[in-house]
Formats: C-alpha cells, sequence, structure tokens
C-alpha cells in the first residue's frame, strides 16, 4: 500500500557559505560572559540583540538572506515582503544539559545557527500531528515516522536551521561523555511589507518598510 505524506512541515537546513571570522568569533565570546540559567540547565544570554552588534553585520545579513531564501521558496508570497531578525541570542550547552520544550510566540520562522557542536549533538522536534486519531492512543513498540512523537536532527556546526515558529522543539540532555561545548546563536523573526490581500479581509502591512 502507498502512504502519502501531506501537509508536511517543511524544516530549512543550510551550510552557511563561510565560515566566521575571528572578528566575530571575538564578540560572541564576549557575548558569553554574560548570562542566565534557561530551563534545562543551558546558558542564555543575557544580550537578545546579539545580532545588532556592528561586528555581525554582515553575518546578519546573510542569514537574513537564507531566512528569506527560505521563505520565498516555501510560500511564495505575491505581494512584496519579506522578513527580517527581531530577537537574536546565544544558547550555551555544557554536558549535563539540555533545553526544554518550548515555541517561539511573535516570530512567523525561528532559526539556529550553530557556532560549536559535536557528534551526537542534535535538536528535537515533537511531532505535532502524532495524535491525529484525536483522543485515541495507540500503543506501539516501533512507531512509524507519522505516529512518532519525536523527530531528532542532527545539530551541525556552521549549519543554519529554519523551521516554522509554532513547532514545539528542544535540546536533549548532553551525556557527560560528550565532546567540548554547544554553542548556538537563535533568532526570530517577523514581516516588512505587505502580507495577503485586502479581499480576503487578511491584509496587513508593515511599518517597516523594504529597502
Amino acid at each position: 500500500m502507498d502512504v502519502l505524506d501531506i501537509f508536511p512541515t517543511p524544516v530549512g537546513i543550510h551550510n552557511l557559505s563561510r565560515k566566521l571570522t575571528r572578528e566575530e568569533i571575538a564578540v560572541l565570546n564576549d557575548a558569553r560572559d554574560n548570562t542566565y540559567p534557561n530551563g534545562g540547565g543551558n546558558l542564555t544570554t543575557v544580550n537578545t540583540y546579539i545580532l545588532e552588534i556592528d561586528e555581525l553585520l554582515d553575518l546578519k545579513n546573510l542569514l537574513t538572506k537564507y531566512v528569506n531564501d527560505y521563505f520565498k521558496q516555501v510560500f511564495n508570497p505575491n505581494t512584496e515582503m519579506e522578513l527580517y531578525i527581531t530577537q537574536s541570542w546565544l544558547n550555551i550547552n555544557d554536558n549535563g544539559t539540555g533545553h526544554h520544550p518550548h515555541k517561539h510566540p511573535n516570530s512567523l520562522l525561528s532559526c539556529v545557527y550553530y557556532i560549536e557542536s559535536y557528534d551526537g549533538d542534535q535538536i528535537t522536534f515533537l511531532n505535532p500531528n502524532n495524535n491525529f486519531l484525536g483522543n485515541i492512543s495507540v500503543s506501539s513498540d516501533n512507531p512509524s515516522r507519522w505516529c512518532s512523537y519525536d523527530l531528532n536532527i542532527p545539530a551541525l556546526k556552521n549549519h543554519l536551521l529554519i523551521f516554522p515558529s509554532e513547532l514545539c522543539h528542544m535540546v536533549p540532555k548532553r551525556p557527560n561523555t560528550q565532546n567540548g561545548t554547544r554553542v548556538s546563536l537563535s533568532f526570530n523573526t517577523w514581516f516588512k511589507g505587505e502580507i495577503s490581500k485586502m479581499k480576503n479581509l487578511s491584509y496587513l502591512k508593515s511599518s517597516h518598510q523594504i529597502t
């Protein structure tokens, strides 16, 4: 029997076209000195506008380009609109720490760029459709991909992950045998320009102008 995948959730993965410069690495390392503990034991930077630092402007522009490439490929909008980065911050995971399941409210697409990661590091997405039979719970020792509770994707250094902000995700607890420290740059996005059409009664126009 053929079983079709309909209405899948698009998750973008992109290997950046360049590595971080020494200047960018120095700025990011400075930001790591001022953090607070988050859910799961990981650390998050107090500065939640990391990409507004002058030395990171080129990186911000590159990440913005990739986000809009994904947006145009997936949504193919028929209005003049594009996404821009709002808040951005670093997450630091040493061994024995993870990150609790969460979503990113007040954002359209959310992204994670892996600055430092090692074999075994991953991000876990929770399946929003695993209960598509409603209130019925079916026991299985080997659930199919349609019914699995979650999906793990490797966290690859210098790769950017793009996903809908409403998609619940988490970071599994790192084992004490893991190498190094996992460091990621996360950011949210919003739109500027026009979205939808007036005749659809869902029209919105952002005060931010497209440059």
